[in-house]
């Protein structure tokens, strides 16, 4: 469901730069408008494709399509709301137990992933 809401938003377009064939495997050389490079592999069999594999740059593709900055800012959203209901649960907890101690390392684990994502969307924002 992902793919397909996100593959929607973007626009695609594969310029063909080269192809070449041996027996029953083509690559495909593609760029997009955007100067984005990938390639794919084909194996045909009785004019079929029977076999498909393609690579790319993931991580410009998004940023050239601005897939990851809303993903990440959801994720950025739905962490720090957990790591505030943590926060205020960790008060009503008696320290020295167990769920005071889990609770406080789960904390701590947030404030870590809400750093990270952080630092993320500001170097996808410089690019």
């Amino acid at each position: 469901k992902m793919f397909q809401h996100e593959f929607s938003q973007a626009i695609m377009t594969c310029i063909v730069e080269n192809v070449f064939e041996d027996g029953e495997w083509a690559i495909l050389e593609w760029k997009d408008p955007l100067g984005l490079r990938g390639c794919g592999f084909f194996q045909i069999v009785d004019d079929k494709i029977v076999f498909q594999r393609g690579y790319w740059d993931k991580l410009s593709f998004m940023k050239q399509h601005n897939l990851p900055q809303d993903e990440l800012s959801e994720a950025l959203r739905s962490i720090e709301s957990t790591l505030s209901k943590c926060e205020k649960a960790l008060t009503k907890l008696r320290e020295g137990t167990s769920q005071h101690t889990l609770t406080a390392r789960r904390i701590e684990a947030f404030r870590i992933a809400v750093t990270l994502i952080k630092e993320k969307l500001e170097a996808i924002g410089d690019a």
